[in-house]
């Protein structure tokens, strides 16, 4: 280092810093690998966060997508539901089943262990055993085709009122009356409800509707059974099985089943008003 400083001493500073550079050529070279190792240090550092930032966006990015994802299979799902529960077009309410004396003493009688929809009286031998023979004859068929053979079963029985039956102006007969008396509308609905539950049919897929008909101006009742994404209608007026939507003449004031009580409120379009356009001077 003498040598050095003796140097600069008699050659100036540029030539001994020169002469240091040639006589020491590690040190300089070391310090600029350590500033060269700070700045790829600094380098990765930052590209490390970049990725974490990116590797988190992503995230956010596929669980923003899976909820949507998610939340339009919910929407559609609840459209869809929406969509078979509007019966006859209308809004429903639903709620426990209350003041409904007529329907809870059938339900009351047609609790399980009560004998229900069996027919095991000595004296119903011939329609047990017609029964028997449909319920064969439509085993492994199609909902739809099931629906049919039981509205067309039933629609045999001759209508009664249940003045003469029973006395009074509005009755609701259990299954094992029905076979043995007939009965109105509602008494068609209730026999064809159980004789459905007797073939597989659930609860929740059916209906017993207390309608106003609008072309005779009365009150009527028919059996609601939902197959797929519709609403077929067993109506003791026709064999025929139709979807609801082809009833426009029905309007329900509620409907029951064993566990549930739905008011309907139809349903109205709201009138859309459109400004006048104005026709242009030409």
């Amino acid at each position: 280092m003498m040598t050095i400083f003796r140097a600069a001493q008699f050659s100036g500073l540029v030539p001994a810093l020169l002469l240091v550079l040639f006589l020491f050529p590690g040190s300089a070279t070391a310090s600029e690998q350590q500033k060269d190792g700070a700045e790829k240090k600094s380098v990765s550092n930052v590209q490390d966060q970049l990725d974490k930032i990116l590797n988190k966006s992503k995230s956010f990015q596929k669980t923003k997508v899976t909820k949507k994802s998610k939340d339009s299979q919910k929407n559609k799902k609840r459209f869809q539901q929406g969509k078979k529960t509007k019966l006859f077009g209308t809004a429903e309410f639903k709620g426990k089943i209350t003041k409904l004396p007529k329907w809870s003493r059938v339900l009351k009688a047609m609790a399980p262990g009560k004998g229900g929809f069996t027919l095991q009286s000595s004296k119903y031998l011939q329609k047990r055993a017609d029964w028997k023979k449909l319920k064969t004859d439509i085993s492994g068929k199609p909902e739809l085709e099931k629906l049919k053979a039981v509205n067309k079963y039933f629609n045999q029985w001759p209508y009664r009122l249940d003045k003469v039956n029973y006395g009074i102006a509005d009755y609701w007969a259990r299954p094992i009356e029905f076979f043995s008396k007939s009965g109105d509308c509602e008494d068609y609905s209730i026999a064809k409800y159980y004789a459905l539950k007797d073939l597989g049919f659930t609860m929740d897929k059916l209906r017993i509707v207390a309608v106003k008909d609008k072309i005779r101006g009365i009150g009527h009742a028919v059996l609601a059974a939902y197959v797929g994404d519709d609403v077929f209608i067993l109506d003791n007026q026709t064999i025929l099985v139709l979807s609801h939507s082809r009833y426009r003449h029905y309007v329900p004031q509620y409907s029951v089943n064993e566990k549930y009580r739905w008011y309907h409120v139809p349903q109205t379009k709201k009138t859309v008003y459109k400004k006048p356009v104005k026709n242009k001077k030409q």
